[in-house]
Formats: structure tokens, sequence, C-alpha cells
């Protein structure tokens, strides 16, 4: 209901007081920092002896400070990048829900920059949700803030596992099959294949692996991750197992820019694979149960408050309203699998009766024995239970009236603001209608057994224009088939649009990367690629880094200098220090080191130029040289400022030297 009134200074809590206080940190480990905290300051002049400056200031507006769970989520969404720094970051390009939401949480993650891009949504989330569960309600902590920041997240995952639910719904109602015409442009078209071809016999057999998921009598097992009962990516080596008709559909993308088109693009599109809305809404609701089952956890329902350019604006997430819509989901999806699996199951011939309808499969061949209760009567059991329950959890969520009269707008919370609670009994009762239908013997269209429909308008058979049965009911099938070819062509355009959307953001991708490539080649260019030595666990640079060294790149490797000095010509000298302008000035002398390199080209003159008292002119008018220079010392001033030489532990080799170390060794 927003902050609490500076009037009531009960509510608040001293932090902190003394002199000369510019900064405090609200933070730590607690189970305060999980929720949001009000902050008001006020002050006086500390000492001297003014009536007037000693009195203290008026306290100021309370400002809000969100707590931990609110600013992870502000800072990773949708519909941000999730790094703000693309200077050492690259572009997130991911537009697509299905690939942000990602995979399904196996585990806590590190929440730190290296993750960020590389998990999805979920897993981020869900680390998020359950540490926050234990600095609160897991560790006995009943905290009205913290407990708001519990829903929150849970209403986040709700969010994106609704998404995914929607989706898989969206691909069973959806036979349409899109494919690319040779101008570009995309089409929808009816076909006799359909995507998953090969992993299932049939189209209802498709419609229900996307419905509910698939059973584990075939390869892999249901617990194989990251698909598991879903239905896996088909690229299964074969046209007629559906490979081409599923990579046209889903519009699949080189997304790892490999410069082919496969499975592992198509798990980047779909981390989760395909199907099983049933599954995605049941999760959308498990995160509300586990915090409706903690005895620590009380549902209040009320709205919070977010910082809009540092200004606190109440919003409500609508929880409960999004309970009751993935309920109700939950409810429809398993009312149309009821639907199907009383098509796929019914028989006109046969015995009647519950032990039809009740059938199981049973798959012994594996190690653990597994039993499937997929029958007609364990669907109505599963989908009309689970509405009461489902339907009785919602509404003791809410009163049935809000009981504060002064509520309106988002501040009202009551039964008759989430309408999505009322589908949840005609959802039963229709299950009931199916099922009673289906033990009195009727057919999956509720007509009995050898039955015709006659239907017949008797207003219709007589005036100007008498339309007998035939007639009649030839102009109801035109006008059912008018309305099919609209829904067909609604499916169609949507879908057209969505892989019309992919191929863009494709295209727009393809920019950003070749724009990329071409910054990081002249960052090469620049500053060379970093010292083998540098890359990998613990160094500066990650494993199998590729791109330029921003941070030492002016390590360089120096000529190796093999002279054999003596004297004042030992280089470098040992007994020298760095000059006060920064100039190290040291000596060589020139026998030192022509004589070196005289006799490695096999001339033994200058070796023995000291036993028959020769000169340095000597031996160069005898190797052909021209008027040696008198002096015989060379001067070397080398500055030590910005050049430095790599750690001698170091024995690897830059992969490629940039432009910076090139001028260095030149030096």
């Amino acid at each position: 209901g927003g902050p609490p009134s500076k009037g009531n200074m009960s509510l608040w809590q001293d932090l902190q007081s003394g002199n000369g206080l510019a900064r405090y940190t609200l933070g730590g480990a607690g189970v305060q920092v999980l929720a949001d905290n009000y902050l008001m300051v006020r002050y006086r002049l500390a000492g001297g002896t003014d009536p007037v400056l000693g009195q203290w200031s008026p306290w100021s507006d309370p400002q809000l400070a969100e707590g931990w769970v609110k600013r992870v989520l502000s800072g990773i969404n949708p519909f941000q990048q999730r790094v703000k720094d693309l200077y050492n970051n690259a572009v997130n390009t991911d537009v697509s829900s299905l690939t942000q939401a990602g995979r399904r949480w196996e585990g806590a993650i590190a929440l730190n920059l290296a993750n960020i891009n590389r998990f999805g949504l979920i897993e981020i989330y869900e680390t998020v949700s359950r540490r926050a569960r234990d600095l609160s309600i897991n560790a006995g902590i009943n905290y009205g803030p913290a407990n708001d920041a519990l829903l929150l997240v849970s209403g986040y995952l709700n969010d994106l596992y609704t998404i995914l639910g929607n989706e898989a719904a969206a691909d069973a109602a959806d036979p349409t099959i899109s494919t690319a015409t040779a101008a570009g442009a995309q089409s929808s078209i009816a076909t006799a294949r359909f995507s998953f071809a090969g992993q299932v016999g049939s189209l209802l057999e498709e419609e229900l692996g996307l419905l509910r998921g698939r059973d584990d009598f075939m390869q892999p097992g249901v617990q194989s991750a990251p698909a598991y009962n879903r239905m896996w990516w088909n690229y299964t080596r074969g046209i007629a197992s559906g490979e081409v008709t599923y990579a046209e559909n889903y519009n699949i993308q080189d997304l790892n820019n490999d410069g082919m088109i496969d499975a592992s693009d198509a798990a980047i599109a779909f981390p989760q694979g395909h199907g099983d809305a049933y599954g995605h809404y049941l999760t959308a609701l498990k995160g509300y149960y586990g915090l409706i089952l903690n005895e620590k956890f009380d549902w209040v329902p009320r709205s919070e408050a977010v910082l809009i350019l540092g200004k606190a604006v109440s919003v409500d997430y609508a929880d409960e309203r999004k309970f009751a819509g993935a309920a109700g989901a939950l409810s429809q999806t398993a009312l149309e699998v009821l639907k199907l699996v009383f098509r796929q199951s019914y028989r006109s011939q046969g015995g009647l009766g519950w032990d039809r309808f009740g059938e199981t499969r049973a798959n012994t061949n594996r190690a653990v024995a597994s039993v499937r209760h997929w029958g007609l009567d364990h669907w109505a059991t599963r989908a009309g239970q689970g509405s009461y329950v489902h339907w009785l959890v919602g509404n003791s969520m809410l009163p049935e009236v809000d009981p504060d009269p002064t509520h309106e707008g988002i501040q009202k919370i009551d039964r008759t603001t989430v309408p999505e609670l009322s589908q949840l009994p005609l959802n039963h009762e229709e299950i009931q209608r199916l099922l009673d239908g289906a033990e009195a013997g009727l057919t999956p269209l509720g007509l009995s057994l050898g039955s015709i429909a006659f239907d017949l308008n008797p207003n219709s058979v007589v005036g100007a224009q008498p339309q007998g049965h035939f007639e009649q009911v030839y102009k109801r099938a035109v006008e059912s088939l008018e309305n099919a070819a609209a829904a067909y062509a609604d499916a169609s355009r949507i879908t057209t649009d969505l892989a019309s959307e992919t191929d863009t953001l494709e295209k727009d991708k393809h920019v950003i990367i070749d724009s990329e490539r071409a910054m990081t080649a002249s960052l090469i260019e620049l500053y060379g690629t970093p010292y083998t030595d540098d890359i990998g666990p613990g160094k500066t640079y990650p494993q199998d880094y590729d791109g330029p060294d921003l941070l030492h790149y002016l390590y360089v490797d120096y000529p190796e200098y093999d002279f054999p000095m003596s004297n004042a010509g030992h280089f470098p000298p040992e007994d020298v220090e760095p000059s006060p302008g920064g100039m190290d000035t040291f000596t060589i002398d020139i026998p030192d080191v022509i004589s070196p390199w005289a006799d490695a080209v096999g001339d033994t003159l200058f070796s023995s130029m000291d036993a028959s008292n020769k000169s340095i002119q000597d031996f160069a008018d005898a190797l052909g040289y021209g008027k040696f220079p008198v002096t015989t010392n060379i001067t070397v001033e080398l500055t030590p400022e910005g050049y430095t030489v790599r750690p001698p532990e170091w024995t690897g080799r830059r992969r490629s030297p940039g432009k910076v170390q090139l001028a260095v060794s030149e030096v």
C-alpha cells in the first residue's frame, strides 16, 4: 500500500547517526536485504551555540531502496541487455522469449558477469529464488517484505513457463507448415507430412506429444536432459523422417554461426525442446505451491512499488491472477488431451465399460520398469481433480470482497478482480460430461453408436426457395469449411509474420556480428593477441580467448643479445642505475661486439688482431670496408617508461603481434 507515513515513526528503524556521515551502505546477507526498504535522513550542525543552526532539519521524503531480488530481476530481464558494459561484453541478440527463457534449472549457477549470457532466465531466476528462500522461509523466518520478494520472483518464473506452455499449445493447435519461397517470401501450406514424422506415427500422436509430452518407450528416456519428456529437435537424417519439414516449419537459422544449420542451432532457438504444454503450465504453478506449502510463508495480496527514474511507483504484479491464469490453462490443456485420448482409444466395436478406458502402458525393457497411466479415465481423474484443487487454492488466496472499501484500481484485490478462476469449474463440468458420455458408449463426437445426425430446420423446407435435408446439411458444410479456411488463413498469416521477423532478426544479428569481428580484427592489428601464458584459468584472459590484448599490450619480446662483454662494455651494466631523467646509458666495446660475428663467419683475422698489433681499421680494410669510424665505443640510450618486459616465467608467444609491439621492437 505504499511507504509508511513519516508521522508514524514507530514503523521506522534507526540505522545510523553521528558526525560526518557522508555515506551509508544498506546491505549484508540477512533477510532484510531481500526486502524493499524506505530510507529517510535529517541533519543538523554539529557543535556551535547558535540555537537555530543547531536544530534538526525536517525529515526528507521516504526514498525507496529496492531489495536484492527486485534489483536482480530489474537488471536481468527479457527486454534489456543483461550487461550494460558492451565495450567488454558481446551484444546479446536473443529476442525470442523461448531462447531467453533457456533450459530447465538443474542446479544453482554462479551469479557473475561471465555467466549472465551463458544461462537462460529460468536458471538465473530459479537460483535467485532458492537463495532468497534459504535466507528467509527455509531459515524459519516469516518476514512479510521478504515474502513479497519471493512472490515476485515466483511470478517471473510463472511468466516464463506460461510462455513455454502457450508456445507448445499453439504448436499443437496449428498443423500448418511454414515454408520459404524462392523469392524469400514466407507461405504456409498443408501437407501430408508433419514436423515430427519419424518420432511419432501420426499427426494425432504429434498433437498429443505437444500437449502432454512423450513417454519413454522410445529412446532417449524421459530423464534425459535437456528435453526430458518433450519432443526432441527433429534432425533425424532423412527426408521421410520429417527433418526438412521440421527445419522449414520452425525456420531454424545458423544461430551458433558455425556455417551449418543443425540440431545445435535448433537447441538454441528452443532450449527445452518442443511440446509438453501440460508440464510447462504445471511447472508455472510449482513455484507458487512451493511457497504456499511452507508454514513460514503467509500469502498477503498487496500492491508493491518500483523505482522509475528515482521515484517509487505503485504496481500490482497480479500474482493471484497469474496463478489462476496458469491453472486455467493447465485445466484447458488437460481437457484437450482428454478429448484426443478419447479419439485415440475409441473403438466402435468391443466391450464397453471402465476397463477399456483404464488402459496403461508398461515398459519392462528398461532397468527400471515404467508404467504410464495415460488412459481416458487417468486423464479425466488428473484433469478433474486438478481443476478442483486449483480452484480451492485460488479462492483461498483471495477474500470474496476486498475488506477495504476505499481500495480501487490495482489496490482492489479480491475474487471479483480475478475472473480466470471462473474457467476452472466450467472446465470441470466439461470433463465430467465427456467422461459420462464415454461411459455411456457415445462416440468422441457425442453421438450414439450407429446414429446419423438429422438436423432439419422446418422453416427452410417451405417458402420461395425450399431446402430439403441435403441442401441444408450441404450449406452448413460449406459454411464450416469456409470458417476452417478463415482460421487456417489466420494461422498461416501469424506463422508467416513470425518467420519474417526471425529472418529480419538474423540479418540484423549478422550485421552486429560482422561489426564485432571487424572491430576485434582492428584491435588485434593494433594491440596484438595475448601471450599464451596469459590465457586460461586464473590468468588475465579466460580459456579460448581470441581477442586483443588490451591490458598487457606493452609486454614485448626484446631482441636477445648474446655478446661476450667485458669490463665497461658489460651489457647491460649491473652497476648502473637509471638516471633521474629516466634514461639508461651504457657502453659497448666495439671489438667485443664484432669478434664473435667475425668468428661466426669463419674469419680469423680479427681473433688474432691483438697478437699482431693490428687495429680495427686494419680488420675493416681486410674485409673490404671503407673508412671505419674513429669512435670505438657506442652509447645506447633506452627509456624504461611504458616499455615492459614480459614476466621471465612466460615461455609462450603472441599468436599475432600488433603494431604496438612491432613499434617497440623496432625502437
